[in-house]
């Protein structure tokens, strides 16, 4: 007997073929022609109950094909195929009744078919293929492992004997692939998650364009594709499986029986995207093909369930996107249908319970009707209870059970409402299965609940949160989906230090230490991972150097940021655009786990067990020979400066340095600075200069004081003797500050009794942590060529007009042209050269091809802070419109002879996404990263005129007594030259404090 047909049949084709069954039937003597009619009816039935979903088409295909098998012997050629061909119709009905014994009869019958089938057998990979589906569905519907594991097997065994030209190859794989990433969703297994979606992938690129199954294989892919954004957070994919299940629901009739299920599917990841994205017109979509996927899903139908859950939680975002009350109200009554549609027995009933009970407690938060509140947490007890004990997805259950028990002991201060909701983040956070971002959500939440009551336990909760930060945002991801992820455990590390310093387990002299190490570890992530592996590799080279010459080809491709086309309108385009973009993501995937495995090889080399690891304290301290390195720490908890001195870690308590406090000096330092440069007339640019003062003042007697007190330095060095040297690690908020101005700088001249500001003080560095300065000295230290300079140069900027115009930057560069060694001027058109010279435009290419020969790179122009994705920060070049020099087109690059890049530009130092302020993303460092051990960048935005005049200056205290330029004074000359301005300028710090230098 051959199999159906995999083509398109349309429902005319289905009632023909089944009515010249039928007469077969009727007209047919010979018993085993008579199985034969059977079995076709059967089959033809089986499909026509697929395309319409008609039960008496399904009780009628179970009928004649039990006929089917009885009729013939169990040796008979054609056995085997009859026994697959009922368990498939066994399987469909248990789809449409959820009849248990049709299930177990399915798997039965499944067997039967592959022990009766002969190994070379033509059709064995379909019997085995059907198997699988059988003990696929019966684990989801009961949750036995052993089935799950059985019909993985028995899918890759029918994939390995199909050739690569079957027109039913495409099915087994998309079979294999639906089953793999149930188990995934069982166990966890990122594994089986990575070979759902290429097996998956692989079945949508063999199947035929017209074949019936293409939306079903379609669907699938999009289900593996967006649990793996969940596990991920991975942008393409998701937006792959928006793609995907669109084609799946463009393909499907609209009276097709799996029509809602693919609706539901596609509705889920609309609402996944936008709570990644936040598009308005994602989520309305969302709505409204969830809306749709329960009109076309009977009332009776196991897959109701799902789609009432599925519109429930997007009604739930709907309403915490808009805020009609409607939304909210709905979403409850529909995730109350979900679980009442759900089989009690049912193992996936645990998620409309978890549905409603989120919504429960999200209208609780709205109203404030205890009710809702009490009820929330009865729920997600009974979603907790209902999911298996080791299930990824009972963590998500129990994070939520944890938010709606936190926030009654938050409202009644029951210990008992506590002591639960410890218990649930705690058990999620310990899941291993889990996605990494939301153990850490967890743990982190639970040790915010312990904080008072027992600080050693939070503490150890809050570290092991911080371990996972490497695994939430991995170097396989793209860098907005990396920054994502981390934006939502911003301060975390921070926490994790505060509550260190306070646990009384740990030795007093230790509680530092741990704490630096924390900090160490869970701040500038994204800097570390890139420096990490950009290390001195001279050894290795010498030692192994194919292993080496892999593990540098490996770490320059991940360095390269993605490329190629974005959305077009065309969908043919827009298909081709993701296909590439997808292709780059699954490179990176590869990629990552190449270098991962080459690093693994080279730890354990004799010599290189520690290469590219993070330093270790004693390593860490080594960076103290030039002078301390004072990491600042501002949380709810508590607030400190840690001190890195050769003497070891000393923690300075800053309890005036709280974050409202910081927040609010903050808002009115950024207030007064956009009042001091206003041009209206009006203005009172004096006020404002005096509340800049102030908060310089409150800045220095918060923490910059203290701690310079703490660290001997009282006042400025004795004559003879050099300047001290301070590096400032300022994490978070304080980042936003200028700690290097901090001070009372009203008195005439700038100087206040006791000499209370830092410049007075000592020469002030920055860097985002110790481990990125021992970066910045390590680059200092390679060998470098003959001294080359770029200067760059943007008196004019295109389609800016008058505010893009830098009258400074001109008369700048022609200063610096005439000073600096071996220049080459990259400037705009009509700007003045003084030799004649022609003009070569500052385009991106054009800088990045003299930056690798530059040992200086100077530029003098305007710089924006991206106010939300600070990798897209940038310097307005010739091009900036259409190629700008950003932070992210800057990570790629590596310089082995660079030295000293000045900044001349607005608010290089500075990053506008407050969620990220830890990663220290911005200009400054991505041009330390790119090799510079010594950055001069800026706060805020500068004036023209003052900034030329800073370069100037700057420079001249940059060259030594034989006139060459020696970069490695580059701090003590920005201070000399800062301190002086602020000498003549002491009244209006916005002039002068906006500069710092960042490095070595």
């Amino acid at each position: 007997m051959q199999p159906p047909s995999g083509a398109a049949a349309a429902v005319p084709d289905l009632d023909e073929a089944v009515a010249v069954s039928r007469q077969d039937l009727r007209v047919t003597g010979d018993p085993y022609e008579r199985a034969e009619c059977l079995a076709r009816l059967g089959a033809a039935l089986g499909t026509r109950f697929e395309r319409g979903g008609a039960a008496a088409d399904i009780d009628e295909a179970v009928a004649v094909g039990r006929q089917a098998v009885e009729a013939v012997p169990p040796d008979h050629p054609d056995c085997a195929a009859y026994l697959s061909n009922l368990g498939n119709s066994l399987r469909l009905r248990f789809g449409r009744f959820a009849a248990e014994a049709d299930l177990d009869e399915a798997v039965a019958v499944g067997r039967r078919a592959v022990q009766a089938a002969a190994a070379d057998a033509p059709y064995r990979s379909m019997y085995l293929s059907n198997l699988g589906n059988a003990l696929g569905t019966r684990f989801g519907a009961f949750g036995a492992e052993a089935d799950i594991d059985e019909a993985v097997t028995v899918g890759r065994r029918a994939v390995r004997a199909t050739p690569a030209g079957s027109p039913y190859r495409a099915m087994y794989l998309s079979n294999l692939g639906n089953t793999l990433r149930i188990r995934y969703e069982r166990r966890g297994a990122t594994v089986d998650l990575e070979e759902a979606v290429t097996v998956g992938r692989s079945a949508v690129e063999a199947v035929a364009p017209d074949d019936r199954h293409r939306a079903m294989f379609l669907s699938v892919l999009g289900d593996s594709l967006r649990a793996r954004f969940d596990r991920s957070g991975a942008l393409a994919d998701l937006d792959e499986a928006v793609l995907t299940g669109r084609r799946a629901v463009e393909a499907t009739p609209a009276d097709h029986a799996d029509r809602g299920m693919f609706l539901s599917s596609l509705a889920s990841s609309l609402g996944t995207r936008f709570k990644r994205s936040g598009t308005p017109a994602d989520l309305d979509e969302a709505v409204t093909t969830g809306r749709q996927a329960v009109e076309a899903t009977p009332a009776d139908h196991p897959d109701r369930a799902t789609s009432l859950n599925n519109l429930g939680l997007l009604l739930e975002h709907r309403f915490g996107s808009s805020g009609v009350p409607a939304d909210l109200d709905e979403a409850i009554v529909v995730s109350r249908q979900a679980v009442h549609a759900a089989r009690t027995d049912d193992p996936h009933r645990a998620l409309p319970l978890n549905t409603l009970s989120i919504g429960l407690q999200t209208r609780y938060g709205a109203s404030g009707t205890v009710a809702d509140l009490d009820e929330a947490i009865v729920i997600g007890r009974q979603a907790v209870e209902a999911a298996p004990t080791d299930s990824p997805q009972r963590a998500a259950y129990l994070n939520n059970l944890g938010i709606g028990l936190q926030t009654r002991y938050e409202k009644s201060g029951a210990d008992a409402d506590r002591d639960a909701a410890v218990w649930a983040y705690t058990t999620a956070s310990q899941m291993d299965a889990v996605a990494p971002s939301l153990r850490a959500r967890a743990a982190r939440a639970a040790g915010g609940l312990l904080a008072s009551s027992d600080p050693a336990l939070a503490a150890r909760l809050l570290e092991d949160a911080v371990r996972l930060l490497p695994e939430v945002a991995p170097r396989g991801l793209e860098r907005p989906d990396q920054q994502e992820l981390l934006s939502g455990l911003a301060g975390l590390a921070g926490d994790a230090a505060a509550l260190a310093l306070a646990d009384p387990s740990v030795p007093p002299d230790d509680r530092a230490v741990r704490a630096l190490r924390l900090l160490e570890s869970g701040r500038a992530l994204l800097l570390a991972q890139v420096m990490q592996v950009r290390g001195d590799h001279v050894d290795l080279r010498a030692r192994h150097p194919v292993l080496a010459q892999r593990f540098v080809e490996l770490r320059e491709l991940l360095d390269q940021q993605p490329s190629g086309p974005g959305w077009t309108a065309d969908m043919g385009a827009a298909s081709s655009a993701r296909g590439s973009l997808d292709r780059q993501a699954r490179d990176r995937r590869r990629l990552a786990a190449e270098l991962g495995m080459v690093l693994e090889q080279i730890r354990s080399m004799e010599g290189f067990a520690s290469f590219a690891l993070p330093p270790s304290v004693e390593e860490l301290l080594e960076e103290t020979t030039h002078g301390p390195v004072v990491s600042f720490n501002v949380t709810d908890y508590r607030s400190d400066a840690l001190l890195l001195t050769p003497r070891g870690v000393t923690a300075v308590p800053l309890p005036g340095l709280m974050p409202e406090a910081v927040i609010a000096r903050i808002i009115s330092f950024r207030q007064a600075l956009a009042l001091g440069s206003d041009p209206d007339p009006d203005a009172d640019r004096a006020a404002a200069q005096q509340r800049v003062r102030e908060v310089l003042a409150w800045l220095w007697d918060t923490a910059v004081g203290p701690v310079l007190d703490t660290l001997g330095h009282r006042g400025p060095p004795a004559a003879g003797e050099p300047w001290p040297r301070v590096w400032w690690a300022p994490g978070g908020l304080l980042g936003l500050l200028p700690l290097h101005a901090a001070g009372h700088h009203s008195s005439p001249g700038g100087r206040s009794p006791g000499n209370r500001t830092a410049l007075d003080r000592v020469v002030s560095s920055y860097t985002p942590t110790i481990s990125a300065l021992r970066y910045a000295r390590r680059a200092g230290n390679r060998a470098p060529l003959q001294d080359r300079t770029l200067i760059v140069a943007m008196p004019s900027t295109p389609a800016l007009g008058s505010q893009g115009r830098l009258t400074g930057a001109a008369w700048e560069a022609a200063r610096l042209r005439d000073r600096l060694p071996r220049p080459t001027v990259l400037t705009e058109p009509g700007a003045d050269h003084g030799d004649g010279t022609g003009v070569q435009l500052p385009t991106r290419e054009a800088v990045f091809s003299h930056l690798a020969k530059a040992t200086i790179a100077h530029f003098a122009c305007h710089g924006v802070s991206h106010p939300t994705d600070p990798s897209q920060s940038m310097l307005l070049l010739h091009d900036w419109q259409h190629d700008p020099l950003t932070v992210a087109s800057l990570s790629p690059v590596d310089l082995d002879h660079a030295r000293l890049a000045y900044l001349s530009a607005c608010s290089t130092t500075q990053t506008g996404n407050l969620r990220l302020l830890d990663e220290a993303i911005h200009l400054t460092a991505a041009f330390q990263l790119a090799g510079f051990p010594h950055v001069i960048g800026t706060l805020w935005e500068i004036d023209d005129s003052c900034a030329a005049d800073i370069a100037d200056t700057f420079y001249t205290h940059l060259t030594d007594e034989d006139g060459d330029i020696d970069t490695g004074r580059a701090a003590h000359a920005l201070h000399t030259t800062i301190r002086a301005l602020r000498d003549r300028l002491p009244l209006t710090p916005s002039l002068w404090a906006s500069h710092l230098h960042f490095g070595a």
